[in-house]
């Protein structure tokens, strides 16, 4: 409905069906009292599920997520369409327990322009930072334990210019639009930048097809611990 501006919730909501609040383009707040970990945990069924996706005011806890959000250590999952459409958000920084995020989690977040991966992170779903149409930077260096890489995660992602990649990736990303998520596939030819801390170099060599064949490396020598590569 158009008239609902205000959506306050109980603490033990778990789940919310598909649809519950498409078309309520008019939500200004969301009020949630549980703990960001529970928030969460919440079972979207899709974006319209979660009515975030239409306001830039989600307070849990009695406190507003910030546009510049440090996730709190007590979080070690996020669930599918938890953050998606938040459009306050402008920067991401994840907390170094969490290990999962699921599909479509910070879905068309249009506003945010940089995200901070930590070193606990296995996985990223489906779709998690599909349609950031702002972000600029993002820094896997420090995911030494990311073991997948969901399908379209960062697709349409059209203002990425600057990616700084782990293992993972320069491990399995190809000259596929689809691959590694399209993380390599919106870069700007003579503008896209690719860093390559120099310890995958020393260990694996200048092995990736893709980054030899596609972009142009910057140096013959690491600078500040990476290689740098352009995109052609």
């Amino acid at each position: 409905s158009p008239n609902i501006t205000v959506v306050n919730f109980s603490s033990s909501i778990t789940s919310i069906g598909n649809y519950a609040f498409r078309d309520c383009d008019n939500i200004q707040t969301v009020n949630y009292p549980g703990t960001m970990s529970q928030w969460c945990a919440i079972n979207f069924a899709n974006w319209y599920s979660n009515p975030a996706y239409y306001t830039t005011s989600l307070a849990i806890d009695g406190e507003e997520v910030p546009e510049n959000f440090i996730l709190p250590e007590e979080v070690t999952s996020i669930g599918a369409y938890a953050f998606a459409g938040y459009s306050k958000l402008k920067s991401v920084t994840l907390s170094d327990t969490l290990q999962t995020i699921g599909n479509d989690a910070f879905y068309n977040c249009n506003g945010i322009t940089i995200i901070t991966l930590s070193e606990s992170i296995t996985s990223i779903g489906n779709y998690a930072f599909a349609y950031c149409t702002s972000l600029t930077t993002i820094d896997l260096s420090n995911c030494t334990n990311m073991d997948t890489i969901g399908s379209a995660v960062f697709y349409n992602c059209t203002n990425l210019n600057s990616v700084v990649i782990n293992e993972y990736v320069f491990s399995n990303v190809t000259s596929l639009s689809p691959s590694c998520g399209y993380l390599l596939a919106y870069l700007k030819s003579g503008e896209g930048t690719v860093y390559v801390p120099e310890e995958i170099i020393n260990r694996l060599g200048h092995t990736n097809a893709y980054l030899n064949s596609s972009f142009t490396p910057q140096s013959d020598t690491a600078v500040d611990g990476y290689y740098v590569y352009v995109k052609n």
